[in-house]
């Protein structure tokens, strides 16, 4: 009699397993899909807004709050926040005393709005701010949550992240490559998202 009770016991506990395994690889996979789903949606909206640039020949102006100085106007203005490496202390200890070990690790430094200009890449921050001149902009590298931007005379880098940081790179790449991206008539276009 107990023997059918153990055998009842560890049975159900099987089939609460297995139906725990189940769920969880269901979840797992509908992760993936949703995944796989948003990256390409990241993709079609970069590739359709740079074909909508190339087919126009003109880099769409947008509104923003940055007061402008003459001349200049607005490709790019949207809701970001802004990273940098900070200095982080490390305290050790051993039979020959303590000592501090320093690293560099990614800190949220502000929240804010991101613009980008004709002339600058200005982040107005609650706390912080930065203005770039896009002459000064060595590199932009992107993946799909931001981008990072390196610029000449900081040694710091800075990531921003955005909505969709393919189309964000489009803009800040081409504004520092043609005098006026309102008339692209006269550049070659060349525009290619892998992923």
């Amino acid at each position: 009699m107990q023997y059918g009770i153990v055998i009842a016991v560890v049975a159900g506990a099987a089939v609460v397993v297995l139906l725990i395994w189940r769920a969880t690889a269901r979840e797992t996979r509908r992760r993936e899909r949703d995944q796989q789903a948003w990256r390409a949606r990241m993709y079609a909206d970069a590739r359709a807004f740079a074909a909508a640039v190339q087919q126009k020949r003109v880099l769409p102006v947008v509104a923003t709050n940055v007061i402008l100085k003459p001349g200049e106007v607005a490709f790019y203005s949207a809701p970001s926040t802004l990273y940098e490496t900070r200095e982080v202390r490390h305290y050790q200890t051993d039979r020959a005393g303590a000592r501090s070990l320093g690293s560099q690790q990614w800190r949220q430094i502000d929240t804010g709005t991101l613009t980008i200009t004709n002339k600058r890449l200005i982040f107005d921050g609650l706390a912080n701010d930065r203005t770039v001149p896009l002459s000064k902009i060595l590199s932009v590298h992107t993946d799909l949550m931001a981008i990072a931007v390196s610029v000449e005379g900081r040694r710091k880098g800075m990531v921003l992240d955005a909505a969709n940081p393919l189309i964000l790179a489009f803009i800040l790449r081409l504004c520092c490559q043609v005098d006026d991206p309102r008339d692209l008539s006269q550049t070659e276009l060349d525009v290619t998202f892998v992923g």
